[in-house]
């Protein structure tokens, strides 16, 4: 992400600096949009563990899952974000993309303990089953960890004007609101709400960034 991060330095040149209030803004959205998707991952830990049996199963699925998503969509994004002429507009599609997704996958992961029972029963505990989880949770996940990663890329690129001290910032926002994130997810909503609650509250979340992001571009 840093070369990304770079390009998108030189990229800038010619383009019209961002006032502080924006600036300020694209950080918000970034730290909330980390809180989210580390919130997203431990209810899928949590949600996966209730499949399988096992959280070290549950883990390194959505673990492994999880950051070949954020790669894929930081990849895919590092090219459109050169070229969008709304990176606003985007970033609050993005934004509602992570939510809807999330939304969705509640029913999927209940759905999920049928096909596991039938693999493993066919099976047993081999690498050949280990892969097939991998691949369906990969599968499943896909989008909403897709579209945080090109989130991130993309509110860097906009952020971004010298590569020091901007970038500090943004993985500053991004490691702290990160950690927020699964500390408040793990100690605090889940005990107190359960998964449900906690993924329509991350859900809820994204959706009202994006909502404030497409306000925003219309200025």
């Amino acid at each position: 992400m840093v070369a990304t991060i770079k390009n998108a330095c030189k990229a800038r040149s010619g383009q019209t600096e961002l006032n502080t209030s924006t600036r300020r803004f694209l950080l918000f959205t970034l730290g909330f949009t980390m809180f989210s998707a580390i919130v997203y991952e431990v209810v899928w830990t949590r949600s996966l563990s209730l499949v399988f049996g096992t959280t070290v199963y549950a883990l390194s699925a959505v673990l492994a899952a999880f950051l070949t998503g954020l790669a894929l969509g930081a990849l895919l994004m590092g090219g459109i974000a050169d070229t969008t002429k709304r990176p606003m507009r985007l970033l609050s599609r993005l934004q509602f993309a992570i939510g809807c997704a999330a939304v969705v996958l509640l029913p999927v992961f209940a759905l999920l303990r049928y096909p596991y029972v039938a693999l493993h029963n066919a099976l047993g505990q081999t690498f050949g089953l280990a892969l097939i989880l991998f691949v369906l949770t990969f599968l499943m996940l896909l989008i909403p960890t897709g579209a945080v990663g090109a989130a991130f890329t993309l509110v860097s690129k906009i952020y971004t004007r010298h590569v020091g001290e901007d970038i500090a910032e943004v993985y500053a926002v991004d490691t702290l609101f990160g950690g927020l994130g699964g500390f408040v997810a793990g100690f605090f909503l889940i005990p107190s709400v359960g998964l449900v609650l906690t993924t329509l509250l991350a859900a809820g979340l994204n959706i009202s960034l994006g909502l404030m992001i497409s306000r925003r571009s219309r200025r």
